[in-house]
């Protein structure tokens, strides 16, 4: 009995040392998770496949899982930073949780009741490190990359920012109607913070999401159809 013990004990300690590691080939998957929701299938292939949204890519068959965890925590291939999830459980740090506020983590918690709005010089929230790996900042000039990517877009309102909940929908007519997904300006706002999402309905038709870009500094460029540094474009009611 012993000794079935100590081979199952053994059998476990072996499992475990061998988990894979962020950019190792999985033992399950033979995919090399590259990113929390990117995976290559060779590291010679130049371009990364992503997960469907809502998975992550761990070790397992399927490669993306909603169930098992994320072999990796960086939300880019190339870049340390993470999004809404600590880097290790050892240190007080800085880490995005949207795509111009970050927290604190601390010993592996993330404190969400300090949150903080990057400066209106460098307005997006990416983790910044030198070719040695060392942090020398969290906020960036530029959005290419940014941690959360897209997080601000989708806010309904700056007192929910981050939750997802409380989405006010629009049912008047003072904007057009949707014919097709996307995010579209409100003319009738001439600082271009409002803006709207028109996305399918359970019925097949469509409806209007009243969003605003989570800070005044950032106004809503309908070109790229982001929250922007308000300077980057001409804002027009028409």
């Amino acid at each position: 009995m012993k000794s079935i013990l100590v081979v199952f004990i053994l059998f476990i300690a072996i499992g475990y040392s061998q988990s894979t590691e962020c950019g190792d080939v999985g033992q399950v998957s033979n995919v090399y998770c590259v990113a929390k929701t990117m995976f290559k299938l060779s590291l010679k292939d130049k371009e990364s496949l992503k997960c469907p949204d809502g998975t992550v890519c761990a070790d397992v068959v399927e490669i993306c899982s909603k169930a098992q965890p994320a072999v990796c925590k960086n939300t880019n291939v190339g870049f340390l930073g993470t999004c809404k999830e600590c880097r290790d459980s050892s240190t007080v740090h800085k880490v995005c949780i949207s795509e111009t506020e970050y927290s604190i983590c601390n010993n592996g918690f993330l404190l969400t009741a300090l949150t903080y709005s990057c400066e209106k010089a460098t307005p997006y929230c990416k983790l910044l490190t030198t070719n040695t790996g060392d942090v020398k900042g969290i906020c960036s000039v530029s959005q290419t990359n940014v941690d959360c990517p897209g997080a601000s877009t989708y806010y309904a309102d700056s007192s929910t920012a981050g939750t997802g909940t409380n989405e006010i929908e629009l049912n008047d007519e003072s904007t057009p109607a949707c014919t097709a997904d996307g995010h579209f300006p409100i003319t009738s706002d001439d600082t271009c913070v409002h803006f709207y999402r028109c996305e399918k309905n359970t019925s097949g038709g469509f409806r209007k999401v009243l969003l605003r870009c989570p800070t005044n500094i950032l106004a809503f460029n309908p070109a790229t159809q982001h929250c922007e540094l308000s300077t980057n474009f001409v804002c027009s009611s028409t």
